[in-house]
């Protein structure tokens, strides 16, 4: 909450110390909350539903050399498979980059 006392009686041009830490904490408190979000999400993730493999398996072809619609049939989630792909280049081709892709989209997605 913003203290309207301080901001009145701060004066023109200058703001109550308060205010200006508040850009900085709130920072903090979202990248905490991010990251354990993240963390969390890693923590409870057991398995994958169905719906992971399309992007996965068409972000291995690309991976691979091949190129949607001249290789094989694209439903059209480009950015799914780059990013599918991105992890699984940094990661390797397995299913922790794509655990923790997800993980992480779910903790940027809280912060």
């Amino acid at each position: 909450m913003i203290n309207v006392a301080a901001v009145a009686t701060a004066g023109p041009g200058k703001q109550p110390h308060a205010l200006a830490a508040s850009p900085r904490l709130a920072l903090m408190v979202a990248s905490a909350v991010g990251g354990l979000t993240t963390w969390f999400r890693l923590a409870a993730m057991t398995s994958f539903s169905n719906d992971h493999f399309v992007h996965l398996s068409v972000a291995q072809q690309w991976l691979l050399g091949d190129w949607p619609l001249r290789d094989f049939a694209d439903p059209g989630m480009p950015l799914m498979y780059a990013a599918s792909a991105g992890a699984q280049w940094l990661g390797g081709p397995t299913l922790l980059s794509e655990a923790v892709l997800v993980a992480a989209a779910f903790g940027v997605s809280a912060a």
